[in-house]
């Protein structure tokens, strides 16, 4: 077997190296295939699975010499793509905490936060509670093939060397509007009823003043919040799966939607 000439070391550094920067990139920002809870080398030997898997799949790229100047810039960009796509999962994600957020904040419990190892910061234990949730039905519903067939769109729709255009980054702006009116959906009936809780502990305290409202108060929201709660999780298979239907209509509109994706 002759000796590689230096084109053909560029075409294969091209070919496997690109989309092992764009999966690098995807796997950068995505909250659940890129979670600090998976070890560093399981996520390594993720990526290089996928590519060496992706790679003999797409269409030969044009010899690039990743050293010079303009190697350099399809590298920035594979990577960008991908983590454009991770960021767009990842915000879906923030509407679960959005919701968290507001529920814990009505029921009394934004101050009971534990720290979580996967960011190193104190997350309340509502929002933790559903982004869990949130996270298994997920995978019970194959949202992470969703995002490998997303990611594995990319490179067809915007292989390398084809600059993004606009709808890239103003998809990311609509989604992150979507994902605050989504949380808030989630969240509204349990805030509904807890703020009519709260009238009715005004009327108490206003017909019975010697009631002391601090105690009484703070015990019946936590129960009325955890009952509601209970009674949320028997229907958010709904809410969820709207949500997860937004994030793969949003995929479809970052990459053209000139593919359905599954």
């Amino acid at each position: 077997m002759g000796a590689l000439n230096s084109a053909q070391i560029d075409l294969l550094v091209t070919l496997y190296g690109l989309p092992l920067v764009r999966i690098l990139g995807l796997l950068a920002a995505d909250p659940l295939l890129g979670s600090e809870r998976v070890p560093v080398r399981i996520r390594i030997a993720m990526a290089i699975l996928l590519t060496v898997v992706v790679a003999p799949t797409l269409p030969p790229p044009l010899p690039v010499a990743l050293s010079g100047p303009e190697g350099w810039a399809l590298v920035a960009q594979q990577f960008l793509i991908g983590v454009t796509i991770g960021f767009v999962v990842r915000l879906v994600f923030t509407a679960l905490e959005v919701a968290g957020e507001l529920i814990g904040l009505q029921m009394g419990l934004g101050f009971a936060t534990f720290i979580d190892p996967a960011n190193n910061a104190p997350v309340p234990v509502v929002t933790a509670f559903l982004t869990t949730i949130g996270f298994l039905f997920f995978l019970a519903v194959d949202g992470h093939h969703l995002v490998i067939s997303a990611l594995i769109e990319s490179f067809h729709t915007l292989p390398p060397g084809r600059w993004p255009d606009g709808q890239l980054f103003m998809g990311v702006v609509r989604t992150v509007s979507d994902v605050f009116v989504a949380g808030l959906r989630i969240a509204l009936p349990l805030v509904i009823v807890l703020l009519f809780t709260n009238l009715v502990l005004g009327v108490m305290t206003r017909a019975s003043p010697q009631i002391n409202i601090f105690a009484v108060g703070f015990a019946l929201t936590v129960t009325v919040g955890v009952a509601m709660l209970a009674v949320q999780m028997t229907q958010i298979d709904g809410p969820l799966m709207r949500l997860f239907e937004l994030l793969g209509t949003r995929l479809a509109e970052l990459l053209g939607g000139s593919r359905a994706l599954p």
